[in-house]
Parts: C-alpha cells; structure tokens; sequence
C-alpha cells in the first residue's frame, strides 16, 4: 500500500518557511502507487525539510480532505516519463530493500553527485519527526564523519549494495574486522592513558557558590562540572631545547639533502608543520619559535597551542584580552601589561606558565597603540595535544596575575576569576557511549543538502 498523510499535520511537524515547489514548464509529474501498482498523475503540495515534498494525487478528490503522500524531490517513485521507468515487480522490489535499510548500520550505495562517484554508505541513525523513512548516513567507513545528510529511503541517490561496486569478500570483512579491533585497542589505550595523567597530574576545581549576584560567570562553571588544572602536567613536558627558527629548519632540511627547500612566511603553522616533520624521531614533546608583527588594528595570538614571552614595545597602554567583548566586566576578561621602559609584558606568563590557545572559538588579542608585537609560540605533539583536548570541559586553562582565565567560546564563554574561588571536587568518570537509533523531535532546521 501507499502510506498517506495529512497534509496539515505533517506541515504542523516543523516550523521552517519553504518556499512553494513548482514543475517544470510542459512537464507532468508522476508517482508511483503501490496500491494500484500503476503510475498515477501528482501536484506538488508544500516542500519539507530534508528534500522532501507533499503531493496531491490529480485522479481523486484527495484535496477536499487535505490527504497527501511524501517523498523526496528524488524519488524513484517520482517521474516525468513513467514509459521509461521499470516495470512494477522491479519498484516492488526497488521498495523492499529501501524498507529493509532503515535501521543502524544498515548498508547500501551511495551515489555521490558532487563528485560522480559511487560509495559504500552506512546508517548512523534514523528520524522519524516529519515521515518515519529519512535516515542519517555516511561513508561505510566512518558514517559520523563527513555525513551524507538526511536522505529520505526513496532517493535516487541509493542503490543496493552490489549494485555498482562489488560485494565485499568475507576475507575483506574479516580485515576489517581486524582493524576495528586494533583501533578499539588503541583507542581504549589512549583513553586509559589519558585518565592516568588526569589523575596523577590534574585537579578538578569549579567555583564557590557566590554569596551574591556579582559574577555571571560562575554559573557556567558551575554547571559543566568545573575544569581541570592542565598546567601542572604541562611543567612535566619536555620541551625543545632550542628555538624552532628559519635558519635552524633550512640547515635541517639541508642536512636532508633537501637543496630546494623554501620557507614560506604565509603559513601560520609553518613552525609546527616543519618541526613535526624534522623533531618526529626527537625525545621532545613541545617546542616553540618566536614571532614578531607590527601592531594592526586586530593583534591576535595565533598558530600555536599556547604562547609566552609576550611583549609590546612602544605605546602609552597595552592590555590582552580574551574572547568577546566584556563591556561591563562581568567575565574579567582584560589583563593589563607591566610596562618596563619602552616594553610592555606579562611577568607571569613564561616558558613555565604559557597562555593557553582554546581548543576552538575564543581568540586572545592585545589592544595597544604600540609599535611592534613579539611572542613564543609553543607547538605540543599531537598525541600530548590530544590529551589536553580530552580533559579539558570546552575551556583551556591560564594563570594569569593570580587569576584563573578560562579560555572557551561561543556555548561556553570566556571568563576569569581570583584563584581563591577555586574549590577542588573529584573527578568525573568518563559517561557511556549511548546508543541512540531513532530521534523523534520537533524539527527546527532546514533541509539536508
């Protein structure tokens, strides 16, 4: 059978303006009834989201009583030439595999038009909020990465495995297999790792409860379960014992036979990139090299994991400050700079107590009318790096002229506060992967390509 709806409800289901769908000029559309096994004559209704649209069957009197079907604009029940399409027996079939991959984990093909090309494709999970059918899915390889969109079963865009690309060998299943194994492990490995340098090294703090209304912040913290201290594993490093500097990595690179070599001042990385390459095999797990830039209008710290040593000669003020801005204070996000002659710097901030990047978002930027604008840029390995990222709760941590600067970004601002409002709590246990298949909504976006 067709599956109808009602046009009302189904439009009730979200709360996006589309714009109306039309045909083309001359063109009849057609869909494919199930329950007449015959193609039959449809108006577009409203479109939907995930490329989906309501259509009125030409042949009744559906639209008295405001009943639709849906599908997507690529439907394979959907056709202006109903001659050239396949036979019945063929679309029945067509819909019994299309039923049978909504679900987890189900496989099929994707054609990919972007690129031309014909994947293996997987189901991350499925959604149910406008018509039960549309799924979320992906490379077979990883779904969660680099996802297709929602798709609705009935697109064109699938195929069933087999179809264009060879079916996979039990020998290739079981390398995979394999392969899964051996990413679990390392995986599982990483992740006890990371919990064993939380709690040899790092401490969980959050605030004290405010006695007033005084600091907008403090319910942030309070209300993600607090954040680690990273610093003192941090001092536990090794960094580089010397300078990654333009000379050092041209004499590197000839000492590798590698006579063409061009330094490209552009790259912002260009430190990180080349010292990675040239250090892989080095007992070292950060380094850092120096920059220099003449005072713009907008001067960010930038291209590193963490910064030292900063320092702004010339001018009559200089201050850094971090993420947005903070008009009325509430976050404490400026610090000033102690000016020493003609020098402006942060005491505090060394090789030993760098400032620390966000992990994404917020930026730390020096307003100052000076001249010029010098600081270390600190490169961690990645693995190291990723450690960082894992333990920290959406902000990185600095200590900065006894204050504690939470570096976050746009769900997590941020902010800064005596260290004295520190309270340490225990740590929290990594939560359990869930295992959602279905979600059943409101929707509140718009479509899928």
């Amino acid at each position: 059978m067709t599956d109808i709806y009602d046009r009302q409800t189904v439009n009730s289901r979200h709360l996006v303006a589309f714009s109306k769908p039309s045909v083309p000029e001359g063109k009849q559309l057609y869909y494919f009834d199930f329950g007449r096994s015959a193609w039959r004559k449809v108006v577009p209704l409203d479109n939907l989201p995930y490329n989906l649209c309501s259509y009125r069957f030409v042949d009744d009197d559906q639209d008295n009583d405001g009943k639709c079907v849906v599908t997507c604009h690529d439907s394979y029940r959907l056709t202006t030439d109903p001659d050239n399409e396949p036979s019945p027996d063929a679309l029945q079939a067509q819909r019994t595999w299309r039923d049978a991959i909504v679900k987890k984990d189900a496989e099929f093909e994707y054609l990919n038009v972007k690129n031309e090309t014909v994947q293996r494709a997987k189901v991350c999970w499925t959604k149910a909020d406008i018509i039960p059918g549309v799924v979320v899915c992906g490379p077979r390889e990883f779904p969660n990465m680099n996802g297709f969109g929602y798709i609705y079963k009935e697109s064109r865009r699938f195929a069933k495995t087999g179809t264009h690309l060879p079916l996979l060998t039990e020998e290739d299943l079981e390398k995979e297999r394999n392969e899964e194994e051996e990413a679990d492990r390392r995986r599982e490995a990483f992740q006890q790792r990371v919990e064993s340098v939380k709690r040899t090294y790092m401490k969980r703090y959050t605030l004290k409860v405010p006695t007033k209304p005084r600091h907008v912040a403090n319910m942030y913290v309070r209300s993600h379960d607090g954040f680690c201290d990273t610093l003192p594993y941090f001092q536990t490093l090794r960094p580089y014992p010397h300078e990654i500097t333009v000379a050092w990595i041209e004499n590197k690179m000839r000492e590798r036979g590698e006579t063409d070599y061009k330094w490209n001042p552009n790259i912002s990385t260009h430190h990180c990139i080349m010292a990675s390459i040239l250090l892989e095999d080095e007992p070292y797990d950060w380094c850092f090299a120096t920059h220099t830039d003449h005072i713009e209008s907008y001067n960010a710290l930038q291209g590193a994991d963490c910064y030292f040593d900063v320092r702004v000669t010339g001018g009559t003020y200089c201050r850094l400050h971090c993420g947005d801005s903070d008009d009325e204070g509430n976050y404490g996000r400026d610090f000033d700079f102690v000016k020493d002659g003609d020098t402006w710097t942060l005491p505090d901030v060394t090789i030993a107590n760098p400032l620390f990047a966000a992990t994404a978002g917020s930026t730390l930027r020096i307003e100052t009318d000076g001249d010029t604008l010098t600081y270390k840029k600190g490169f961690i390995q990645f693995d190291i790096s990723r450690i960082f990222s894992r333990v920290q709760t959406g902000w990185s941590v600095s200590h900065l002229q006894g204050r504690i600067l939470l570096n976050g970004h746009m769900w997590m601002p941020s902010m800064s506060f005596p260290e004295s409002e520190m309270v340490e709590i225990p740590h929290t246990q990594p939560k359990p992967k869930k295992d959602d298949t279905t979600i059943n909504v409101m929707h509140m976006g718009g479509g899928s390509d």
